[in-house]
C-alpha cells in the first residue's frame, strides 16, 4: 500500500519536497558549521545534496510510475543520479570523468527511446528548416561555452566527455521538440519542459561551477531549475499516458 502522503495531490506534495530540499542546499551553503579555512561553503556537502534531491526523485517515480514497462525516464533519473553522486568528488579526474560519462548515458537513454517515436515524414519543411537552424544556433553557442572553461578542465578525457554531453543534451532537445510536435498532448508537454528545465540547469550549473557569470546567483538557480526539472520528471512518471506516446527502450 502507497503512502496516504502522496494519495492526492501528488504535484503539489512534490513541490513541498523539492521546496524543503532548496531550502536545505541554502542552509548548507552558509551553514557556519560547515565552514572550513574560511571558505563560505563546503563543494563535498553542497554537491551531496544535489546528489540526495536526484536519488530522492529517482526512489518517488520508481514507486509511483504509471506505467512499468516505460523505462526510459526512470532510467534516465538512476543514470543521472549516479554522475551527480560521482560529481561531489569532482576535483579527481577519474570521477569528474565518470560523472560526465554518465550524464552523456542518462541523455542518451531518452535519445533512444525518443528516435523510436518521432519521425520525419510528416514534419512540414518550413518548420524542419527552422528546428535545424535552431539546433544549429543552440549548439553552436553550447561548444563556445563549453570552450570557454577547456582550459580548466581536469583532463583531454574529462573535456571530451563534456563536450559529448553538451552534444546530447542539444539533440535530446531538439528531438523532444520533435516529440512534443508529432504528439502535442499535455503529457508530451510535461516530458518537454523537464528536458528543457534539466537542459538550463545543467547550463547555470556549469556557469556556477567555472565562476563565468552571475555569482552565487548562478549557483541558486541552478539547483532551482534541478529540482523544478526532476519534479517535472516525477510527475511525468506519474501521469497516466497513451500508448502511442509512452516512451520504451
Amino acid at each position: 500500500m502507497k503512502p496516504t502522503f502522496f494519495k492526492n495531490n501528488f504535484l503539489q506534495k512534490l513541490f513541498i519536497i523539492g521546496f524543503i530540499l532548496f531550502i536545505s542546499s541554502l542552509f548548507i551553503y552558509y551553514s557556519p558549521i560547515i565552514l572550513k579555512n574560511n571558505n563560505i561553503f563546503s563543494l563535498f556537502h553542497y554537491r551531496g545534496v544535489r546528489a540526495l534531491i536526484s536519488v530522492v526523485f529517482l526512489l518517488i517515480a520508481f514507486y509511483y510510475r504509471s506505467d512499468k514497462k516505460s523505462a526510459a525516464v526512470l532510467l534516465f533519473f538512476l543514470f543521472y543520479s549516479i554522475s551527480n553522486i560521482a560529481s561531489i568528488w569532482y576535483e579527481e579526474n577519474i570521477l569528474a570523468i565518470s560523472s560526465m560519462f554518465f550524464n552523456f548515458i542518462a541523455y542518451t537513454v531518452l535519445i533512444i527511446a525518443l528516435i523510436k517515436k518521432i519521425s520525419f515524414k510528416n514534419l512540414n519543411k518550413l518548420f524542419a528548416f527552422l528546428f535545424f537552424i535552431m539546433v544549429l544556433i543552440i549548439g553552436f553557442f553550447i561548444y563556445q561555452f563549453i570552450l570557454s572553461f577547456k582550459i580548466m578542465t581536469i583532463s583531454k578525457i574529462h573535456y571530451f566527455f563534456i563536450l559529448l554531453s553538451g552534444i546530447s543534451a542539444v539533440v535530446l532537445s531538439f528531438f523532444t521538440l520533435l516529440y512534443n510536435h508529432q504528439y502535442s498532448t499535455s503529457t508530451t508537454a510535461v516530458f518537454t519542459l523537464f528536458v528543457i528545465l534539466i537542459f538550463f540547469s545543467e547550463i547555470f550549473r556549469g556557469i556556477a561551477y567555472y565562476n563565468i557569470a552571475y555569482g552565487i546567483i548562478g549557483v541558486f538557480v541552478a539547483r532551482g531549475l534541478l529540482i523544478l526539472g526532476l519534479i517535472t520528471g516525477t510527475n511525468y512518471c506519474y501521469i497516466k499516458k497513451r500508448e502511442d506516446e509512452k516512451l520504451h527502450l
